[in-house]
């Protein structure tokens, strides 16, 4: 009896081990998740009268959400008015102490006209509710330092491309390309970036994250084409140093360089190319070490529900 009870205990330990692998706070391509409060609105409303509109905010990625705006639009001001876009409050990222991340809802309290000049007895208005907020990519691949042109069996590594998991992220590095050369007693090691969008927004220029969260803005320097699907390497450290040089930097409509900077191609795909040196005497026995990167981008997402607007009289 003792060891059936053991085995069905250890059932048990094995089901939730393998539960935990299977769910690591860490991954998956979402960020902000958005969804109307059921009811809010209604399917239909009533002119002059007056309304409300619930959200529920969740951060289903890894980076803490602290600056962004949740705007309301797609209706007629004629029609629909008294609202107001707002700040969109701070919602924690999931971790090991808070596995399904931060949660609010926000309201908005709105008034409808009476459709004097409606001939119809109803009309029917979207409601469009627009996030845009500034979010984070956290990425780590696990890199070959090493100086060694012909690798042997004790090596702890070779120099070789590695392949990425998401990162609970719309934006993901997916893979990392990594060659290395020796010039004069030092060794020099080139790694390619591999970045991804993979979430079902779109990626913004970090400047539009406003209360109208618009796609597009006004830049004398920045073309339009280059405010969607732009990235912003926020830092890079290997082995505890950040001297990295990026080696293909993108250039603005006066010339300036943007060093920082990675533009998405419409697949959602982009590149950086980065070269950090060592000297050989760092390197005397090949190991691993994280490569430690952190991206920021505006993120910018919407939800959408048609209502009825009755008129008061004429209907049924």
């Amino acid at each position: 009896m003792k060891k059936i009870l053991l085995i069905v205990l250890l059932l048990f330990l094995v089901a939730g081990c393998a539960k935990e692998k299977e769910e690591p706070y860490g991954k998956g391509i979402e960020g902000l998740s958005m969804r109307f409060l059921d009811g809010m609105p209604a399917d239909s409303l009533w002119a002059g009268s007056e309304f409300a509109i619930g959200v529920v905010l969740e951060n289903k990625g890894f980076s803490d959400i602290e600056e962004g705006y949740v705007s309301p639009r797609g209706f007629s001001e004629n029609y629909i008015f008294g609202i107001s876009p707002v700040v969109m409050p701070v919602l924690h990222g999931r971790s090991v102490v808070n596995p399904d991340g931060g949660r609010e809802t926000v309201v908005f309290n709105g008034v409808i006209g009476n459709l004097d000049d409606i001939v119809s007895d109803y009309i029917e208005q979207p409601i469009i509710i627009t996030g845009c907020y500034i979010y984070r990519t956290l990425a780590a691949p696990n890199v070959c330092l090493s100086a060694n042109l012909y690798n042997t069996e004790e090596d702890a590594c070779r120099v070789e491309e590695v392949v990425m998991e998401d990162q609970g992220a719309p934006v993901v590095v997916n893979k990392v390309d990594e060659e290395m050369s020796l010039k004069d007693g030092l060794v020099e090691f080139y790694f390619t970036l591999h970045f991804k969008h993979e979430g079902d927004g779109s990626v913004i220029k970090q400047q539009l994250v406003n209360p109208e969260c618009s796609a597009i803005g006004s830049d004398v320097e920045i073309p339009s084409y280059q405010q969607l699907n732009r990235i912003y390497i926020e830092y890079i450290t290997l082995n505890g140093r950040n001297d990295y040089e990026r080696l293909d930097p993108i250039k603005g409509l006066t010339g300036v360089e943007y060093e920082k900077v990675v533009l998405l191609n419409r697949d959602g795909e982009g590149l950086a190319t980065i070269k950090f040196i060592f000297s050989k005497d760092e390197i005397n026995i090949p190991f691993k070490t994280p490569l430690n990167i952190r991206l920021k981008y505006g993120y910018r997402e919407h939800i959408t529900k048609n209502v009825l607007i009755k008129k008061r009289i004429g209907v049924v």
